[in-house]
This record gives C-alpha cells, sequence and structure tokens, in this order.
C-alpha cells in the first residue's frame, strides 16, 4: 500500500483529499495537533493547487513516506487503512441510489404495462433490458467500492441492533407525514397547534439522532449504506426553527463526544480509530457551520 502515497506524491492532477487522509494515518499525535486542525479547514474535497494547504500537505506527506519507505512493514496495519478520498465514494453511493430509483420507476411502469388490455410485450422487454443495464451498472460500482475494503449494505443487511434503529426510521417517517397533514387543519386550536409541533420536532430529532448512530456504526465498521437519507427540516419558520434548535444542541454534544474519543484513541494509540473519529468530527463540524450560518 505504499505505492498509493508514491502514486499521490507523483501525480500532478492529486486529489487534496486523498493526501489529507494519508497524512492523519500516519502522522504523529503532535505532528497532527499541530497541523491537523489546518489542513482540515473549509472544505478539503476541493482544494486548489494554489491553496497555501496543498504545498504544505505534499512536504509533510513526503516527510511521511520517507520514514515509512524504511520499514513498510512496520505501518502495514495502517497503510491497508488508507483509503481513497471519502468524495469519491460518497459519488460512487450517490450514482447506485439514483440507478436504484431509476430501476424502481421502470418496474412500476411495466407493471402497468402488463395491466394494460393491450399487447405490450415489445416495451416490457425493452424496459426489462434498461434494467438489466442498471443492474450490472450497481453491481459494477458496488464492486468498486468492495475493492477499497467497504461493506456495500442496504438496510436489510445491517445487524439486528442497528437494523432496530434502521426501522424505528422508517416508522417515524408516516408518523411525521400525519403531523404535518394535522397541522394544516385550520379547526385546531393553537395550544393543539403546539403540542402538535413539540410531538413532531421531538421525531424529528428522534430520526436524526438514529441516523447519527447508524452513520457511526457505518464509520466503525468500514462499511457504507446505498440509501439516501431523506431528512428534510420543515417549510413552517416556526417549526423549522426548533428543528434546527433542537438539531444544533445534538451536533454540539456529538461534536464533545467525537473530540473525546479523538482523545482517547491519541492516548491508547489507535489512529485508525483516531482517524474515524476525526472524519466523523468533520462532518458534525461542517453541518453545524452550514446551520449556523442559517440562523445567523
Amino acid at each position: 500500500m505504499i505505492e498509493k502515497i508514491d502514486n499521490w506524491l507523483k501525480d500532478v492532477k492529486r486529489r487534496y483529499a486523498l493526501g489529507l487522509t494519508i497524512f492523519m494515518a500516519l502522522a504523529s499525535p503532535d505532528m497532527k495537533k499541530k497541523y491537523g486542525d489546518y489542513f482540515r479547514e473549509g472544505d478539503t474535497d476541493n482544494v486548489a493547487p494554489n491553496d497555501p494547504r496543498f504545498p504544505m500537505l505534499i512536504n509533510k506527506v513526503t516527510n511521511l513516506y520517507n520514514i515509512v519507505r524504511v520499514d513498510p512493514s512496520k505501518y502495514a496495519d495502517t497503510l491497508a487503512k488508507i483509503a481513497a478520498p471519502i468524495v469519491q465514494t460518497k459519488e460512487q453511493i450517490k450514482e447506485i441510489i439514483a440507478l436504484k430509483e431509476e430501476t424502481e420507476a421502470l418496474n412500476d411502469l411495466i407493471k402497468e404495462l402488463a395491466a394494460s388490455d393491450d399487447d405490450k410485450t415489445d416495451e416490457i422487454e425493452q424496459l426489462q433490458e434498461e434494467i438489466e443495464e442498471k443492474d450490472a451498472a450497481i453491481d459494477d460500482l458496488k464492486a468498486l467500492l468492495k475493492a477499497k475494503g467497504l461493506k456495500v449494505m442496504d438496510g436489510k443487511d445491517l445487524p439486528t441492533g442497528t437494523k432496530k434503529k434502521y426501522d424505528r426510521i422508517k416508522a417515524i417517517v408516516p408518523l411525521m407525514a400525519a403531523i404535518h397533514s394535522e397541522l394544516k387543519d385550520t379547526s385546531i386550536t393553537d395550544e393543539q397547534r403546539k403540542e402538535k409541533a413539540e410531538e413532531l420536532c421531538d421525531l424529528d430529532d428522534e430520526r436524526r439522532t438514529l441516523w447519527d448512530e447508524i452513520d457511526a456504526y457505518l464509520n466503525n465498521s468500514d462499511a457504507v449504506l446505498t440509501e439516501e437519507k431523506k431528512v428534510e427540516y420543515s417549510e413552517d419558520p416556526v417549526i423549522r426553527g426548533m428543528q434546527i434548535g433542537n438539531r444544533v444542541k445534538r451536533l454540539t454534544e456529538n461534536i464533545k463526544r467525537a473530540k473525546d474519543a479523538i482523545d482517547k484513541h491519541i492516548e491508547s494509540k489507535k489512529p485508525n480509530l483516531e482517524q474515524k473519529a476525526r472524519e466523523r468530527l468533520a462532518e458534525f463540524e461542517s453541518e453545524l457551520k452550514e446551520l449556523t450560518e442559517v440562523i445567523g
């Protein structure tokens, strides 16, 4: 796996995100403490070559490479964990999700044609061929993810404890939809509206928290879920404000826990777990920053 570092250093079109992954996996705790936050500032997926962080990152990775190549076997476990840029993985997951949705739409269309009184055999066969092509494309994308050492999972593949959380999320969706409908009823009192709004926000907070817990499992297990998280804030400004307030509070708690985990893993010299905790921290901080900008 040392070749991955060598290839990154030689590649004139190198991606900053992969270099950052290499640095975070191999750097000493002191080096990460000194440079880690700086390297991870802002957007790390699309860093331009003229960004001052880029040449400094190249320099640090070069120094690490010179240390590692003296005795690669000493760093074998860490080298094996160096993954491709997270952004690339996310794009592949998005492609899988889009293809699955297209396949479902084609299957629905086939059912409609099959129920027709007219002979739609040719059209159905053509749609079935399209489905087979999309299924093959999905298999190819999953193979790419697996080649990175990732487990590719659907909701049904989750272990029992995590699957219960997934099922609860699915159960929450219609409950929230029903409350949204009730809130449109102009005959309910202000007190009833307030109670319904609070119930809606509690369910929203529960759903987001459960997704956080599922994401933590996926992160710790080197796994990805090929399903889109459809979690949106209400269009009602009052409810939206309550939802965002709850989420900000939850993110603040998550950030503290992630930082505590990083310190714990640094102390116990577990760089792989430390890297995973840093990835989660970056996600929480990014979401918090976005929400903070929304509420001004």
